[in-house]
């Protein structure tokens, strides 16, 4: 007896709809592609059997219909390709050094497999391509930050603020080269960071030189040469206002260099008082007297050389008895000379017998070194042999000529005596 052909439809249809796909084998991983061609042949079979049983029909439709759900297209292998090629080429540049290229020499190895592989899946084609550039980039990342790198010496010697920039963005580096994927632009982004960083560093400023309180240094010229330096400016406004503070007769210190300058105004300030200043230039003192003829002093100068002060002093240095000896009414504050009356007339033009008044020019200060003779010089002649009428003459010459605060005076230095 005939036995009845089962109902197959069902396999039909799915093996009509899979050949007017007319899928192309190339475009598949030949693993799948071998086990789609499997299926598809077994289901044909089936069909064509009239003794073919249901459950051989349905197992037959099952296969074919999972094959063709596990066809796998291959793999687009380009990006990894071009990674691939770049990678060989940096391992053998002379541009970084081996220890860097290892792991990159490492990838190399299973990248070459996976492009080999037809078989090989996108999703690992893809994984591989990322592995491979990730590695190549903290290579080159890592030998841009050797090339940029500052020295912490350097950074201690730069501004806070831009030693800080430069810290910042190297640490940013070098978590990049912690990450598990990296690319090409964020690796140059963060190098060329780096680098602006570095070539931003700013250098602290040197701190200025202590102003030692030296002496003054004047300008060239005596007419009208250059400003003279904040320092000195000081030094000699002081100086001024010593000689305005001093009383007649007193004494100022001052100090000059050898071929430095004084401001005219210090002897302008000098000029028609009855006051010294002993210069102290080159060693040696050179007494100054504003009451005296100012050689060469001129109301339009702006300066005066240390050979025009020595001419004002008479060209030749101060006796260093005279101008150097403490006195007994000595001004602390100035460190001058402050007189108790009228100076003294010079003992070298007294005459051993009184004389007529008509020569008083004789009396003038224009002489200070010795009008300023301290008392201790007088009592040593008494001591010495003067005879005491012979004071008493000096006293009475003195007299005759200067009035009587000359005589108190010498008559003072006698009783000290």
């Amino acid at each position: 007896a005939a036995v009845e052909r089962v109902d197959r439809g069902y396999l039909d249809d799915l093996i009509e709809s899979i050949e007017g796909m007319e899928l192309e084998e190339e475009k598949y991983t030949p693993k799948s592609w071998s086990e789609f061609a499997e299926a598809l042949r077994k289901a044909q079979e089936v069909s064509a059997d009239d003794e073919a049983t249901e459950e051989g029909i349905k197992a037959a439709y099952d296969e074919l219909s999972m094959s063709v759900v596990n066809l796998k297209l291959k793999a687009d292998k380009a990006a990894l390709e071009a990674a691939y090629n770049l990678a060989v080429r940096m391992t053998e540049s002379e541009e970084y050094d081996a220890e860097s290229l290892k792991y990159v020499e490492e990838l190399l190895a299973e990248a070459k497999a996976i492009l080999e592989d037809g078989n090989a899946e996108q999703t690992a084609v893809d994984q591989m391509g990322k592995d491979l550039t990730t590695a190549m980039a903290k290579v080159r990342l890592s030998a841009a930050l050797k090339k940029v790198a500052v020295s912490e010496e350097m950074l201690a010697a730069s501004t806070e603020e831009s030693a800080e920039a430069y810290r910042a963005a190297l640490a940013e580096a070098e978590e990049l080269l912690k990450a598990k994927e990296l690319t090409w632009e964020e690796a140059k982004a963060a190098a060329e960071n780096v680098e602006a960083m570095a070539l931003s560093l700013e250098q602290k400023p040197e701190p200025a030189d202590p102003v030692d309180p030296v002496e003054p240094a004047k300008p060239s010229s005596s007419k009208g040469g250059s400003t003279s330096q904040v320092s000195d400016s000081d030094y000699w406004t002081e100086v001024i206002e010593k000689i305005n503070g001093t009383e007649k007769g007193g004494k100022v210190n001052a100090k000059l260099d050898e071929g430095a300058n004084v401001p005219a105004t210090v002897i302008d300030a000098l000029k028609n008082k009855g006051v010294t200043v002993v210069f102290e230039i080159g060693g040696k003192d050179y007494a100054v007297n504003g009451a005296g003829e100012l050689k060469g002093y001129n109301a339009a100068a702006v300066y005066y050389t240390s050979d025009e002060i020595k001419a004002m002093a008479g060209g030749a240095p101060a006796a260093s008895g005279t101008v150097n000896a403490p006195a007994a009414n000595s001004n602390p504050e100035t460190g001058g000379e402050v007189a108790a009356a009228e100076p003294a007339a010079p003992e070298a033009v007294v005459p051993a017998a009184p004389v007529a008044p008509e020569v008083p020019a004789v009396i003038e200060p224009a002489a200070p070194a010795e009008a300023e003779a301290p008392a201790a010089q007088v009592a040593p002649e008494a001591e010495s042999g003067v005879p005491v009428w012979a004071i008493v003459v000096m006293a009475i010459a003195a007299a005759a000529v200067i009035g009587g605060a000359a005589y108190a005076v010498i008559r003072r230095k006698y009783q000290d005596s």
